[in-house]
């Protein structure tokens, strides 16, 4: 017999950009538990969140997973079994400009992990979800660690080009909205002028009249 479980695990996530970072889930990942990583089931979708700049938001994982009765039967009740599990997503950055937004994506792929235990008969726990470049660089915290599950997102985990154009469009935008600005100032400040001479010499041109009584 085989015990199926369907379950869900929220990371909070830090962006120290200066623009918005937008994940979404774009293949199947697989699922591994114990020490071995036997592969047992598979992460089913990462809905679509949003990373505002410089700011926090949160990434939902949903996976599914199958274990057999002697699985579970190897699960002490005070055992924390660790679980790992591939996350396969695009990353979008969005770079708002001074005119509409400036987009460019790329695939994004981390290695991830997490405690979990068995709370019979048919509930479990977990504790917070960590994520590195591959499964050797993972260090899981405990179930019940104080500390929140946090992961940052630095530039370097971007395409260099990208940021390059991201910036450079963004640099563009901001140095045509000041030459603008500029421009339309210097141009009010002749029109002002050039309107403040004219009214001078309409009244220069006004003479005064008089009229002859006989």
């Amino acid at each position: 017999p085989v015990l199926r479980f369907g379950m869900q695990s929220t990371t909070n996530c830090t962006n120290p950009n200066p623009y918005d970072l937008i994940f979404a889930g774009t293949e199947v990942g697989k699922l591994f538990i114990g020490n071995a990583r036997n592969q047992v089931g598979r992460v089913t979708d990462i809905p679509e969140a949003k990373l505002p700049a410089n700011d926090k938001g949160s990434i939902v994982t949903h996976f599914d997973m199958a274990l057999s009765l002697g699985m579970l039967m190897s699960m002490s009740l005070d055992h924390e079994t660790p679980i790992w599990l591939e996350n396969n997503m695009r990353v979008t950055l969005d770079v708002k400009l001074l005119v509409g937004n400036y987009q460019t994506s790329r695939s994004f792929k981390q290695k991830c992990g997490m405690r979990w235990k068995m709370v019979f008969p048919a509930a479990s726990r977990s504790g917070p979800m960590s994520c590195a470049d591959s499964f050797d660089e993972l260090t899981l915290a405990p179930i019940g660690a104080s500390h929140s599950n946090t992961m940052a997102f630095p530039a370097d985990n971007t395409a260099g080009s990208d940021l390059d154009k991201a910036t450079k469009q963004k640099d563009i935008s901001l140095g045509v909205g000041m030459a603008l600005a500029y421009t339309l100032g210097l141009s009010l400040l002749v029109l002002g002028v050039a309107l403040s001479l004219r009214a001078r010499r309409r009244r220069r041109s006004v003479k005064p009249t008089s009229a002859q009584v006989d």
